[in-house]
């Protein structure tokens, strides 16, 4: 479906014909050609990927040190309740940054989701001014948690530094292919949601309570070899709670950025090697189905998005 804003007409200017809704769709064949509207418009994006970054914490005293504010802040509080107080820093060597580690990959995760689902009433003003791929929106908003993400990766040199231990850059692949998963995984969720949300709002709602208890659900505050041995005499809820998506590419993320995964007493805290790569794989598979379905379904729905709006 095309969004150009049609003959003799530029960008953000409108002609008198009434929209057209519900226009001729392909689902199966249209992913290419959609693509191919994206990149011919990649000025634009570039332009919302700019203003994105400008207006992310403007007018602030802090500045872009907000995005360190958020996972310090949760580092030191639930460092100390469950570091300290439950014990769980007693039994997971280098505490500090096997929490942060997971942390700051939920973090990221998070925003692209709770953010996708926002972008498009965020950009009511825009969406009716001018015509381009909606898709757009979510790609800026992708791109700003990945800035995000670097910003926060950041600090973990002052936790080397503290532990006096360095990760292996050998295992470095690993972050790479979590990276992959959690990106695939967060933007076919974050087009998925961000257009049935336009039409039912319902969904921002039910998304910041999914995310919640969706951080409960990873072992983030806690080891996977916890949840082992709760669960040893239940196999078949085990292997659910080890089937989630996003519990494989959180454990790739330490595989590469914990200095203990080198360890027998940190290797032991994780979903094995061979286990993380077999739901790494599911997750990338289930990461680019999601991408296809949350595009075309978008596609499908934008034609409509300015008048839900």
């Amino acid at each position: 479906m095309s969004h150009s804003p049609g003959p003799g007409l530029t960008p953000g200017e409108h002609n008198d014909s009434p929209p057209i809704i519900n226009s001729p769709f392909r689902f199966w064949g249209g992913l290419r050609g959609d693509l191919q509207e994206a990149i011919s418009q990649r000025q634009l994006l570039r332009s919302l990927i700019a203003r994105e970054l400008r207006q992310r914490y403007k007018g602030s005293f802090l500045g872009w040190g907000w995005a360190l504010i958020r996972p310090l802040v949760l580092l030191a509080i639930y460092g100390l309740a469950v570091g300290v107080f439950l014990g769980a820093g007693a039994s997971i060597p280098e505490f500090g940054v096997y929490l942060y580690v997971g942390l700051i990959a939920w973090i990221f995760f998070s925003s692209i989701v709770s953010g996708s689902v926002n972008a498009l009433p965020a950009n009511a003003a825009l969406i009716n001014k001018a015509a381009f791929r909606r898709e757009l929106l979510i790609v800026a908003v992708l791109v700003v948690a990945v800035v995000d993400l670097l910003i926060q990766a950041s600090v973990l040199v002052l936790g080397y530094l503290f532990y006096g231990a360095w990760p292996t850059l050998i295992n470095f692949w690993w972050l790479l292919t979590g990276f992959s998963a959690l990106t695939a995984l967060a933007a076919g969720l974050g087009l998925l949601l961000s257009a049935i949300n336009v039409r039912f709002r319902d969904v921002g709602y039910f998304v910041d309570v999914a995310l919640q208890v969706g951080f409960w659900l990873v072992p983030i505050l806690y080891s996977y070899a916890m949840v082992e041995s709760v669960l040893a005499s239940q196999p078949q809820i085990l292997a659910l709670y080890t089937a989630n998506p996003t519990l494989a590419p959180v454990t790739a993320f330490r595989y590469a950025l914990w200095p203990s995964v080198t360890t027998e007493a940190g290797a032991s805290q994780l979903l094995s090697m061979q286990s993380t790569v077999t739901f790494l794989a599911f997750s990338i598979l289930l990461g680019l189905i999601l991408l296809w379905l949350g595009q075309r379904i978008f596609s499908r729905m934008s034609g409509n998005i300015a008048q839900e709006l």
